[in-house]
């Protein structure tokens, strides 16, 4: 289910882009999802999805050119994804 819902959010990003649009998409690096409390913010759960590189990239290039990508390790809990991507038509 929610492989339909990421691809309908890009496939809208891609349709309120100008023709070379660009945009940037940053993520924490994981593989998994499921509801998640910070303990700065008790009693406030979020809903996160993580990815690894390969699979977020397959996902983006079915309407993207990836102009440039990188990844952030601060330590090993907390690595991150950036990704440059241009509307491919």
């Amino acid at each position: 289910m929610f492989y339909t819902t990421k691809n309908l959010i890009l496939q809208k990003i891609k349709e309120l882009l100008k023709k070379d649009g660009v945009f940037f998409v940053g993520m924490k690096e994981g593989d998994s999802e499921g509801y998640q409390e910070n303990p700065r913010y008790p009693n406030h759960r979020r809903y996160i999805s993580l990815y690894e590189d390969q699979e977020f990239r397959g996902l983006l290039e079915k309407y993207f050119e990836i102009l440039h990508m990188s990844r952030v390790m601060i330590d090993k809990d907390h690595v991150y994804l950036n990704y440059l991507c241009k509307v491919k038509y």
